[in-house]
């Protein structure tokens, strides 16, 4: 009778403590989930999107610290390889000094910047500018040939 009565006492107390374990339990899974987007989103963002990575942050967790410290520092090594990659792509290569004026390759890039401007202000102009430029100077290349002759040395 008094084991019944423990039972009929502490029965509702108990199913209280499962679903509060189960709150808790939920809210720690989507704190470390949050947790993982914010690391991949800082040290993998190269490598695909925060989710991406927090998935396969958290299924890295699985392993043994021994197992899982060579993978992270080869994922942190591909992020910053692809960081560099992404440098060198969108930035412009060669100097950014301007030409000695009276220099085929002044002349040359004044055309340009002549066409550039009549490209600019067409009603189609592309709003990238390099795109803008690219087809500014493919445009004095083939319609100034002799600008073109004098900045390669006579070469086409």
């Amino acid at each position: 009778m008094i084991d019944g009565a423990v039972q009929k006492a502490i029965g509702p107390i108990a199913e209280e403590n499962r679903e509060l374990r189960t709150v808790v339990e939920k809210q720690a899974a989507l704190l470390e989930d949050k947790e993982l987007v914010a690391v991949a989103k800082s040290d993998f963002s190269e490598l695909g999107t925060p989710e991406e990575m927090a998935a396969v942050l958290k299924s890295m967790k699985r392993l043994n610290p021994e197992e899982r410290e060579p993978l992270l520092r080869v994922l942190r090594k591909s992020n910053a390889g692809m960081k560099e990659v992404g440098k060198m792509l969108y930035h412009e290569l060669g100097s950014s000094h301007s030409a000695a004026p009276g220099t085929p390759e002044a002349e040359f890039n004044a055309a340009v910047d002549e066409r550039l401007g009549v490209i600019q202000k067409s009603s189609d102009a592309p709003k990238n500018p390099r795109i803008a430029r690219a087809l500014a100077t493919t445009w004095v290349t083939e319609h100034r040939p002799e600008l073109y002759r004098a900045l390669v040395g006579g070469e086409q």
